[in-house]
């Protein structure tokens, strides 16, 4: 296993090759074959493993497929859950339409991200689920998009993130409206700043754009490899890349020179490798597995045990990770603080800021925590990620 902390790594062994024999059962139907049978011990586990990575209509689906059978008695409670994904998806839907149409109206040229594209890959879009609707808007425009969804559509700015920001209405589902596809990690980030670049309308004269197919894939790779840095990228984003490479190959071998580019090939690949093996029948090897665990342990943002494991590994070990935590890089402090990218000789007043914030806002316990966990992971655990990272290419620091 990769990570000790996680408390249910067997469960999750018994539980997640279940969990994607359903999905399986439910995205690609086959005929004249017996259906899985759960119990109630065996379901309850698929079904916390399904809830951490948000999948559980997929139950419901399968069971109302005939491709499952669980206890009568369950029926209905899972029956309820997916009726509940789709209503929540269909909301979010038709929010987005709306958000659409008033940046339309505002002529502020905007991107719709992640969710709410690869929703089309699915054999129905609700079956995709997300929790908010991102949007790309050009840093210039950000304040003009927020001027109109706050006028148009009742929307207020709850607080500015490094790359978007968080908008909210009562009843209406979040937006993150992003200035930028950044993600605090240099190599990435080279490319994911031009994204403008490779961004084309939809049709002339609109300002709904969509990125080239290539970009398109290479993001999705970026913003994976973002959140598995993070502790996890979740079964639904194996899926998500799955369904794009199976509906357009191309796509990929497209986005191969920007892989290449920005260190993160090797990476695409073994997320490549693992969905041919659950979804595809492809044999699974022993990195796979490991890969596997991982993502399983992670759910679908990501596992603060494994988070550390990972970091504490790509930073060369303990010591060197808790120097890291209480003395941040430039590198990582002007993520936080951007005025260090125009002046970087403040680098020991931000850091001296940042100690402020730990003590004074709530800062202390969390990082006592960390350090804690980074103290208790054991030698076979901290050899077990360092062989992940060099499988998936990512040994060194980035």
């Amino acid at each position: 296993m990769i990570i000790q902390e996680n408390k249910t790594p067997k469960e999750n062994a018994l539980a997640g090759p279940r969990l994607i024999a359903i999905i399986k059962s439910v995205i690609w139907p086959a005929k004249d074959t017996a259906p899985i049978t759960l119990n109630a011990a065996e379901l309850a586990a698929v079904g916390r493993l399904a809830a951490k990575h948000d999948v559980v209509h997929f139950i419901a689906l399968a069971v109302a497929q005939k491709a499952l059978q669980i206890p009568k008695e369950k029926e209905e409670l899972y029956q309820g859950k997916m009726l509940s994904t789709a209503v929540c998806v269909e909301r979010l839907d038709y929010a987005y339409g709306q958000i659409c149409q008033t940046l339309q109206q505002a002529k502020v040229p905007f991107v719709p991200l992640k969710g709410a594209v690869i929703k089309n890959l699915y054999p129905k879009s609700w079956m995709r689920t997300r929790c908010d609707i991102d949007i790309l808007v050009q840093l210039q425009q950000t304040e003009q998009a927020i001027r109109a969804l706050q006028q148009q559509n009742g929307y207020t700015v709850e607080f500015k993130n490094y790359h978007d920001y968080s908008l909210l209405k009562q009843g209406a589902p979040h937006i993150e409206l992003h200035f930028s596809l950044k993600e605090t990690h240099s190599n990435i980030d080279a490319l994911l700043e031009h994204a403008w670049q490779y961004a084309e309308p939809t049709a002339p004269g609109s300002f709904e754009y969509r990125f080239t197919p290539a970009f398109f894939a290479f993001h999705q790779y970026a913003h994976a490899y973002y959140h598995f840095l993070n502790g996890g990228c979740g079964v639904r984003t194996v899926l998500d890349l799955f369904l794009l490479n199976s509906a357009s190959p191309e796509e990929f071998g497209g986005a191969k020179p920007l892989l290449q580019q920005t260190g993160i090939f090797q990476f695409a690949e073994k997320l490549n490798e693992l969905g041919r093996a659950w979804f595809a029948g492809a044999p699974k090897t022993q990195a796979l597995t490991l890969l596997e665990e991982y993502i399983f342990c992670g759910g679908v943002y990501g596992e603060q045990a494994n988070r550390i494991a990972l970091q504490q590994q790509k930073q060369g070990g303990k010591l060197r990770y808790a120097a890291a935590k209480i003395w941040p890089s430039p590198a990582v402090l002007k993520n936080h603080y951007p005025a260090l990218r125009r002046h970087p000789w403040l680098y020991p007043a931000f850091q001296v800021r940042r100690w402020g914030k730990l003590l004074f806002c709530g800062g202390v316990r969390r990082s006592v925590r960390e350090l804690s966990v980074n103290s208790r992971i054991p030698a076979q655990t901290a050899g077990q990620t360092q062989k992940l990272l060099k499988e998936l290419g990512l040994e060194k620091r980035r």
